[in-house]
């Protein structure tokens, strides 16, 4: 199960499931690497072109090393997790680079894989969305624990704890995205720049429109009486 913050990410979430190790490992990383780069961008100036330069060519952040890094000095991670996000990119880079059949059953990539945090077994009590929406905003914190649960239960696989690293990340630089929305503002401003508030989303309806008493085809029967 993988968490869905956008609709659009559902279908690379499939693709990675079906996937073959080697594939599989290769595109988890990739869009790893995009919600990282989200996250160091929400902590950035709003200057779009630079941003554009820094994170793409031979720009100082256009590989997964250097935002890893950039991460850590921006405190969006921590040590722990500058070398377990490390530890993907070394994974990433086997799968990558290798001229032969890889698979997570590589003893390589099982002694990387020992080295992440082990899948949760335990079971989390289901709610209803609304009992669901409610712990949201009432403890978001604990939300937000309650999901890290959900999405990385499974076996101790060298594949499993693999995933289960990625979509951590990932719900943290997702999280950390949505924390700086939820602040405000998306981007600091830059020194000569007013600050910019991000757009609020509208509020999506929980029960579908209805027409009030006296109206519709009742009303347009009287019209034609008359």
């Amino acid at each position: 199960m993988w968490p869905v913050f956008d609709s659009s990410h559902k279908a690379i979430f499939l693709e990675i499931e079906f996937q073959s190790d080697r594939a599989a490992g290769i595109l988890a990383c990739a869009y790893l690497e995009d919600q990282l780069a989200d996250a160091i961008k929400a902590d950035l100036a709003d200057e779009s072109q630079v941003i554009r330069r820094v994170f793409t060519g031979y720009g100082p952040l256009a590989t997964f090393s250097s935002k890893i890094d950039m991460a850590l000095l921006l405190n969006i991670i921590d040590r722990k997790g500058h070398k377990e996000l490390t530890t993907l990119r070394k994974i990433r880079n086997y799968f990558a680079h290798g001229t032969t059949m890889v698979t997570f059953k590589e003893q390589r990539i099982k002694d990387l894989c020992d080295h992440l945090p082990k899948p949760h077994t335990s079971r989390i009590r289901r709610r209803t969305v609304a009992k669901d929406e409610h712990l949201k905003e009432k403890d978001f914190k604990q939300w937000t624990n309650e999901l890290f649960l959900r999405w990385t239960r499974g076996k101790d696989t060298p594949r499993n704890r693999f995933m289960r690293a990625v979509k951590l990340y990932a719900v943290a630089f997702a999280l950390h995205v949505e924390t700086k929305r939820r602040e405000g503002i998306h981007r600091r401003a830059s020194p000569d720049k007013p600050a910019q508030p991000h757009p609020r989303r509208a509020p999506v309806p929980s029960e579908p429109i209805r027409k009030p008493p006296g109206t519709g085809r009742k009303r347009r029967r009287r019209s034609s009486q008359a």
